[in-house]
């Protein structure tokens, strides 16, 4: 359903994760009677967090070096960012096949090739695998987008926006994890008709992620702002 993040898995204060986990279970408890829903709701202290810097991802980050105008191999990204070579690698040629990065090669033969941004078009960088095929927008990305501008919804007008038709379930299930997460409250529950929510926390133009074991990562935030397990509860099931 939603692209999962490994990097900046960051914990979160125990009290939050705490106080979130005690609401998720008072709402599990009452899906026979969706009515209470609403009423259960509360806000998540872990939107009080603020980074003391932009946020930015591991192609962000990488974007961001080679935007400096620096001649550089992947060696020197990986020295200078926490990212594995072959990571850096995969953006990198994915540049380079699409014509925004130009690949330098060495007079001798052994010579460690380089690379030079040779078309800037800003911060986003662009969206393309190893291949330079461009890679399209992901389901929570089109859903994120829509319910910022929608701000009431349910899961079949966000469908009916974005157009994935298929993918109806997997939108209602988003929904709800991202209410259980504070960012969505819910103002109409009725049996057998979809939930009506409002976004009240709109944190960014980057839409919340869902990692292994239903935890909600705030791309904007670089926290995860919900974890269904307690804090010194083991991890151990997957996704």
């Amino acid at each position: 359903m939603c692209c999962c993040c490994t990097k900046n898995d960051t914990e979160l204060t125990p009290s939050v994760g705490v106080a979130m986990l005690e609401q998720n279970q008072t709402i599990k408890k009452s899906r026979s009677s969706r009515r209470d829903i609403k009423q259960q709701w509360q806000r998540n202290p872990a939107f009080d967090f603020k980074p003391s810097a932009p946020v930015r991802n591991m192609r962000e980050q990488v974007w961001d070096l080679l935007r400096t105008g620096k001649e550089l191999s992947v060696q020197d990204v990986a020295l200078t960012l926490p990212f594995t070579i072959k990571q850096i690698e995969y953006l990198i040629n994915g540049w380079v096949a699409t014509g925004y990065v130009q690949k330098n090669k060495g007079i001798w033969k052994k010579s460690i090739p380089t690379f030079v941004l040779i078309k800037d078009i800003g911060q986003e960088p662009p969206r393309v695998n190893r291949h330079g095929e461009y890679v399209p927008q992901q389901l929570n990305e089109a859903a994120w987008r829509a319910m910022r501008i929608q701000k009431t919804f349910n899961a079949r007008q966000i469908n009916a926006v974005i157009g994935r038709a298929d993918q109806l379930g997997a939108i209602v299930t988003y929904l709800r994890l991202l209410m259980i997460a504070g960012y969505l409250q819910p103002v109409s529950v009725n049996a057998n008709e979809f939930t009506t929510y409002r976004l009240v926390e709109d944190t960014g133009a980057k839409p919340p992620q869902i990692l292994r074991g239903k935890k909600v990562f705030d791309q904007n935030l670089g926290i995860i702002v919900y974890d269904p397990k307690p804090q010194n509860q083991k991890e151990t099931d997957r996704d």
